[in-house]
């Protein structure tokens, strides 16, 4: 008699970071000008991705909206993976402390450029906002960090710091793979 073959799913492992998070420096997510936030990094694997981390304080009524595009030129704006929304009460805290986002419906990758975005759904209001934590000038990854703001030319701008140098998000982002 053989024993039954059991399906075993594989823990998620880390795929791309920049964890160094700089506790000064924050920016507002959605608000007035209703910003929205991408962060491109690189998959060396195949597999599923299972959630996201980030340094994100959301105040408990609002919704945010992450979503997984491709990014083959290194900027946000490809075909989308997927999208999710995200109820505030899950990413409330008042410190600079990763939160997960975990996929419901884990998008299938492979190798290649990939981005999140995040965003406020709803109007655009002062009251309608997370506070993001980003990483420290200076500090370089697979890819650069991007933004969409009110009063800005359309399609994402580079993150840019005082001195006009690229910025990243603090962020981790885990797969399982295939």
């Amino acid at each position: 008699m053989t024993a039954p073959l059991l399906a075993v799913a594989t823990e998620p492992e880390l795929a791309a970071e920049q964890m160094i998070i700089e506790t000064a420096y924050n920016t507002d997510l959605g608000g007035s000008a209703n910003q929205q936030f991408a962060q491109v990094f690189e998959l060396h694997e195949a597999g599923s991705l299972s959630h996201l981390m980030l340094p994100l304080h959301c105040h408990p009524h609002v919704q945010v909206e992450v979503k997984i595009e491709e990014a083959p030129n290194g900027i946000p704006g490809g075909a989308a993976l997927m999208r999710q929304i995200v109820p505030g009460y899950v990413l409330d805290g008042v410190s600079a402390h990763m939160r997960m986002i975990e996929f419901t419906r884990p998008p299938r990758v492979k190798p290649g450029k990939y981005a999140f975005t995040i965003g406020i759904r709803g109007a655009a209001n002062a009251s309608n906002f997370c506070i993001l934590w980003q990483a420290p000038a200076g500090i370089t990854t697979s890819g650069n960090a991007y933004f969409v703001a009110t009063g800005n030319p359309p399609g994402w701008l580079p993150l840019l710091d005082s001195q006009f140098q690229p910025r990243v998000l603090a962020f981790q982002v885990y797969l399982r793979p295939n």
